[in-house]
């Protein structure tokens, strides 16, 4: 026959066993995460002097990589067998960067809508008649 002094302590036990090796798991999960952040190196980006700046597949088993070296802009091409240093590059300032040019042609036709857009209320219907 079980007393109550038993099943309360044999319950007791048990949680107290399944909260410390939760406690266990949680410990292991977190050390693991802060084991690849640390190793990824995001808590200390300054001391990081080699990083990708992009990447581009070509095929399945090549691709380009723009890679930052302390202060060297490298393009390397790698293949399932080879990495290649194929150019240094000069770094472009951002001012400097292009922007996409619009064609010629159609500004004109915008500015000239645009301006008649903007003047549409303070002119006369009659006006308006005389354009088209």
């Amino acid at each position: 026959m079980v007393t109550a002094p038993d099943a309360w302590s044999g319950l007791t036990l048990a949680v107290s066993v399944i909260l410390k090796l939760g406690l266990v798991v949680a410990l292991i999960y977190a050390s693991l995460y802060l084991l690849r952040r640390w190793q990824s190196g995001a808590f200390d980006p300054a001391r990081r002097q080699v990083t990708i700046v992009e990447s581009a597949r070509l095929t399945p088993r090549q691709a380009l990589h723009l890679v930052r070296a302390g202060e060297r802009l490298l393009l390397i091409g790698a293949t399932d067998q080879s990495l290649t240093l194929l150019a240094e590059v000069e770094p472009r300032p951002a001012e400097a960067q292009p922007t996409p040019a619009l064609p010629a042609a159609r500004l004109p036709d915008f500015a000239a809508a645009l301006s008649r857009a903007l003047a549409w209320p303070a002119r006369s219907g009659a006006e308006a008649k005389d354009e088209k």
